[in-house]
């Protein structure tokens, strides 16, 4: 295992994610109903809740790591809450108008903003054969929390470049390489959906039906377009002009209203 003593101690329990949980989420499914009750026997022993630093190293069981990932995201906060920061509360709080959560599909917005949980499914999806599954499951995303995507990925990718800038050390600078160069085909396919949605929108895609979407650029995808918008600005500004005026260029035979 790639993690330091293949697991995590807690008492007398001792959880070797890589091996064991990893296998059992790739051979059994893990379902939801089961993972929910792991987790909560575990914060009822431990007092606490699996470390998010263990769940997003890296793992020589991937396909065991993207599994469970997938279902982490799929569960509700009391399941299992992922710690975030100042600025990745943020980019989560997009999805929340007036103290409602309008995004009622997602139910975990504060895992889609963390930008570990990014990092390792990106990572991840520069594996071939985990690439489809790696992009089926930010489509779960798209359709569920596009706002957060949008900002939390803009986010990540400033910060990963702004860390190999300023890395000092042949070791820090491969890693901070690494990051910045991970997943680099999966965030151009998810820039290409994300970015008609919110600067060349369909007027339906701004709704706030439920719905039930086969696809990013269905009805009803984008609940809170001034509250993403207002966060990517906060977040580049540059990024903003720069896609307005791609829009704008782009759309330059349309008729009026679609510019």
């Amino acid at each position: 295992p790639a993690m330091p003593g293949g697991g995590v101690n807690g008492g007398s329990a001792q959880f070797d994610l890589d091996a064991s949980c990893g296998a059992s989420v790739q051979s059994l499914g893990f379902q939801l109903e089961a993972l929910s009750a792991i987790m909560q026997g575990q914060q009822q022993q431990q007092q606490q809740q699996l470390p998010l630093d263990v769940i997003t190293v890296e793992w020589s069981n991937r396909l065991g790591q993207l599994s469970l990932l997938e279902h982490l995201l799929a569960c509700p906060p009391n399941v299992y809450s992922f710690t975030v920061d100042n600025e990745e509360a943020l980019d989560a709080s997009t999805v929340v108008v007036d103290g409602t959560l309008v995004a009622t599909n997602c139910p975990n917005p504060r895992g889609w903003a963390s930008s570990k949980v990014l990092q390792r499914l990106l990572h991840l999806s520069d594996d071939k054969n985990l690439h489809p599954k790696v992009r089926e499951i930010f489509v779960v995303g798209l359709l569920s929390c596009p706002e957060i995507i949008l900002c939390a990925l803009v986010r990540l990718q400033l910060s990963v470049a702004r860390s190999a800038d300023q890395a000092s050390g042949g070791d820090a600078r491969a890693v901070a390489a690494a990051n910045a160069g991970a997943g680099m085909p999966m965030k151009g396919e998810l820039m290409r959906e994300l970015i008609p949605l919110f600067f060349k929108p369909n007027p339906n895609n701004m709704g706030g039906g439920q719905g039930h979407p086969h696809g990013p650029q269905h009805n009803n995808v984008v609940r809170n377009m001034p509250g993403a918008l207002r966060r990517l600005w906060s977040i580049s500004q540059n990024t903003v002009v720069a896609a307005c005026i791609e829009a704008w260029r782009s759309t330059a035979g349309g008729p009026p209203q679609t510019r």
